[in-house]
């Protein structure tokens, strides 16, 4: 079970969060398990327009059925001006974190022990 399953908080922070940033296209989710997150941040931002990156046919459906006038794609776009947002299936995966620092310049994020705890380095 997952937090938007549990509760509206997640939804009602991201929302938040998420707003100014999310340009024309809106928010693409990847995955989106049930639909119920999607289902919460279309709740309280109505006008977003709402993408879930889903393949599977069955989800997609128990998707649309959840949370009427959702988007699908089965592929990424080559270009998306907004939030792509990652909860039930990105969340799970290894990445990679990435800062773009005041010179334009990116660095490689990871985890580091200082001896007493863990730390951004």
């Amino acid at each position: 079970v997952t937090a938007p399953e549990m509760g509206r908080v997640l939804a009602a922070v991201l929302a938040r969060t998420l707003q100014p940033d999310l340009g024309p296209d809106g928010i693409l989710e990847f995955g989106g398990g049930s639909g119920a997150l999607a289902g919460q941040i279309r709740e309280i931002l109505p006008n977003t327009p709402y993408t879930l990156l889903e393949p599977s046919p069955d989800l997609q459906a128990q998707q649309h059925a959840a949370v009427p006038g959702i988007q699908h794609r089965q592929t990424l776009p080559e270009h998306w001006r907004g939030v792509l947002l990652a909860h039930e299936v990105l969340d799970a995966m290894p990445v990679q974190v990435l800062e773009l620092d005041a010179f334009g310049q990116l660095h490689e994020c990871g985890v580091h022990w200082n001896g007493e705890a863990l730390e951004w380095a």
